[in-house]
């Protein structure tokens, strides 16, 4: 009976500690800076220079750009302005100016949207497709450092 309760309990220890390496060892990092991932969301994929998270409704990709932002800004917009329609805009998240683009196809729905910004002399890209978070764009962009 004690040899039970003492395998019951090891591996209780065993899948408790799993489950922490795996929650610790998620990369939240996008080139050498690091992005908190907002409340519901999980990483899907990781890549060199960043990752991809979702909720099921909202899923975003965010990528450090070793290029300007403008010089960014331009190259979203020349890979999307031949097959959809592209509105740019500015917002602000705290003191950090964001570019949006949206872009639409034939019928005007948005097919996703891109938030292009600098922070700490670095240029990032969020992708965003799905349902959209503007609560989570903006944790995103606070929480690069």
């Amino acid at each position: 009976m004690d040899k039970k309760i003492i395998i019951c309990i090891i591996a209780a220890i065993l899948i408790i500690c799993g489950i922490g390496y795996y929650v610790l060892s998620s990369n939240n990092n996008v080139g050498s800076s690091h992005v908190d991932i907002p409340e519901g969301f999980v990483v899907v994929k990781e890549y060199k220079d960043g990752f991809s998270m979702s909720d099921n409704k909202t899923n975003f990709t965010i990528k450090e750009d070793k290029s300007s932002l403008d010089k960014a800004v331009n190259n979203v917009f020349s890979k999307y302005k031949e097959n959809d329609t592209v509105i740019n805009d500015t917002m602000t998240v705290g003191d950090v100016s964001v570019k949006t683009m949206t872009l639409k196809n034939d019928e005007n729905k948005t097919v996703h949207k891109y938030y292009i910004y600098s922070k700490n002399d670095k240029t990032f890209k969020l992708f965003e497709k799905g349902s959209e978070n503007p609560t989570a764009v903006n944790d995103i962009i606070s929480s690069t450092n």
